[in-house]
């Protein structure tokens, strides 16, 4: 009688874990999911971004004059003037490339707000699943 009393207790006790569990799985159905929050990071192709910008064109051309007067000074043999055309060229270079980051830096707001991202980085080397990259470059592009 005591084993049937115990078989009872334990049916009765697995029927309400049974009815708990259901209750609540109808109840988690039921209840509206909450949209999972999406953080949208923008990413940019930096060469793609130089190539269509007008300092391009300068570094370009710039090259193209010192390579040119470097030949010359090396079939002359004079090193003090081909050390000199390196060092202008290297200091173009770096105009034009600071000019560049002004000029991005300047657009990047806009692109931004174009693209509908909150956060821009030129590299992103991990993202979580609740973040979502999104290429920016032809808004950046268009900015400059």
């Amino acid at each position: 009688m005591m084993q049937a009393n115990l078989n009872k207790f334990f049916f009765g006790v697995a029927t309400a874990m049974a009815m708990f569990t259901g209750l609540l799985s109808a109840q988690a159905q039921d209840a509206p999911e909450k949209p999972q929050s999406t953080l949208q990071v923008g990413t940019y192709d930096v060469e793609a971004t130089f190539q269509q910008h007008p300092a391009q064109k300068e570094l370009e051309k710039a090259s193209q004059s010192s390579q040119a007067q470097m030949q010359a000074a090396q079939q002359e043999g004079d090193q003090q003037k081909l050390h000199q055309i390196q060092q202008q060229f290297e200091q173009t270079r770096s105009q034009v490339v600071e000019k560049f980051y002004r000029d991005v830096n300047k657009a990047m707001p806009t692109a931004a707000k174009a693209a509908d991202v909150k956060v821009v980085a030129a590299v992103v080397s991990y993202t979580a699943k609740d973040v979502e990259t999104k290429d920016i470059t032809p808004q950046l592009i268009k900015g400059l």
